[in-house]
């Protein structure tokens, strides 16, 4: 599972962790606004998103 930050540009941790304590894996990312993103919730590009849901798939393979 992965949440994603709101407009305002927090990450969402603490719902992240209130779901990881019901046992799913679960991301907390942020999409803009930090070092290495886009400043602006503005053109974010979808290859982010698709890198993401690939992080996702390679961490879950080596967690089974």
């Amino acid at each position: 599972m992965i949440t994603l930050g709101t407009a305002e540009g927090d990450c969402l941790f603490e719902q992240a962790y209130q779901i990881a304590k019901k046992g799913y894996r679960v991301l907390a990312v942020y999409y803009f606004g930090k070092e290495t993103l886009r400043p602006k919730l503005a053109h974010v590009p979808l290859e982010f998103f698709h890198m993401l849901f690939n992080l996702q798939n390679s961490l879950l393979l080596h967690i089974r």
